[in-house]
């Protein structure tokens, strides 16, 4: 059997590519910011990525038969590719799911009990209390998306004593860490949601439903002091509307890793406002990141390569993680 071509975009360790070479793959490696479309002119079967797709000619990819992404999501593909029926796309299959939810845990926490603030009297060598600060328990969070991160972070919501609401699609429950789920098309419930709770959390993909979603007439239905987590595409949120709002003294606070254009523009009001912490696309990195993304991938080569060599001829079938 002849080796399979896989190009990969984004760095793995050495030892971890050859044991995907063991799996029977020839690996190549150009790193993605370098990638032209010369280079793609090979007829690699197999990519894997995070987006090397931005202004690249459609003909580029038309020898490939499988794309694992490292991320969560798939917003970056360009739309020809997700409908071609002889190529599949997979995904990190969750592996980003903890950190990210650690870290809305953390972003909460620093809003809640105000530590940036004393951060800051510390700095100052000033000793002075601050009674304005909250618990997470209590509180009643709202999360927009119930996949792999929205599950991870309403477990952990769960021990801190918060009731957790989703909204999603279908208005099913997928978890018994969801006091109870509605449908973003219900409109009503949605907007119920949006005035009732004291945090609001965006899982949600890069769709055209959600481009904007939380705008000027989401942010008046909901509480002047509610708390806002963006970990998911930045252009779920109107940056200007957020920015009038914040204005205006609406918000305990607002912490975002996502934004409508990254890297953010040093102009940008947010970085100058005491109530936004701002993190740069960072809210999935840990210790274990790696590892989690290496055991992905490889599971997936693994059944690439299994099913390749029974020459079925069909990529189309189910992959652990998708």
């Amino acid at each position: 059997m002849n080796e399979i071509e896989v190009l990969f975009t984004v760095p793995f360790d050495n030892e971890f590519l050859e044991r995907v070479k063991a799996l029977g793959y020839h690996v190549s490696f150009i790193a993605e910011e370098s990638l032209t479309a010369a280079d793609l002119e090979f007829p690699y079967e197999v990519l894997v990525c995070f987006n090397p797709f931005h202004d690249k000619p459609c003909g580029c990819f038309d020898s490939l038969r499988w794309i694992q992404l490292v991320s969560r999501a798939v917003s970056q593909v360009p739309e020809y590719l997700l409908e071609k029926k002889s190529l599949r796309i997979t995904d990190n299959g969750g592996a980003t799911s903890i950190p990210i939810a650690e870290s809305i845990i953390c972003y909460l926490l620093q809003i809640f009990r105000r530590t940036r603030a004393f951060d800051v009297k510390q700095q100052k060598l000033i000793w002075e209390r601050d009674t304005d600060v909250q618990e997470i328990f209590g509180k009643k969070i709202g999360i927009l998306g119930t996949g792999n991160i929205a599950q991870e972070t309403a477990k952990r919501l769960k021990v801190f004593g918060a009731s957790v609401s989703g909204i999603n699609r279908s208005g099913r429950n997928p978890s018994s860490f969801f006091d109870d789920v509605a449908a973003a098309g219900d409109k009503e419930a949605l907007y119920s949601l949006y005035r009732s709770c004291d945090v609001i959390i965006s899982t949600l993909p890069e769709t055209e439903e959600t481009f904007h979603m939380l705008d000027e007439s989401a942010f008046a239905g909901m509480k002047k002091d509610v708390v806002l987590i963006n970990i998911s595409r930045g252009r779920v949120i109107n940056e200007k509307d957020l920015i009038h709002r914040l204005s205006q003294g609406f918000f305990r606070g607002v912490a975002l890793d996502v934004f409508e254009e990254e890297p953010l523009s040093e102009s940008s009001p947010l970085w100058h406002t005491d109530r936004v912490i701002i993190t740069p696309h960072n809210a999935f990195y840990s210790n274990l990141y790696q590892r989690r993304i290496s055991g992905v991938v490889y599971e997936n080569c693994r059944l690439y390569a299994e099913r390749r060599a029974a020459e079925t001829g069909d990529c189309s079938g189910p992959f652990t993680h998708s």
